[in-house]
């Protein structure tokens, strides 16, 4: 039983590290204000026509989406 449930909560974070190290450009939209904690290469932040850099400990505002 322990064991299942193990392999639940491993399976997400195995792919978000599959992803990072993969370098695959994903395209995410933040529904809730949230704080980068890990960045791979550059990535930008796009808000309707704007665009900026987020680095590790950047607040990502709802709406906006990563590139």
């Amino acid at each position: 039983m322990f064991l299942k449930k193990l392999k639940i909560v491993t399976l997400p974070l195995f792919i978000i590290k599959t992803m990072l190290l993969s370098s695959l450009h994903t395209l995410a939209i933040a529904d809730v204000a949230g704080q980068i904690t890990a960045v791979v290469g550059q990535v930008e932040i796009m808000s309707g026509s704007a665009t900026r850099s987020v680095f590790k400990g950047d607040l990502i505002h709802a709406g906006e989406i990563i590139v």
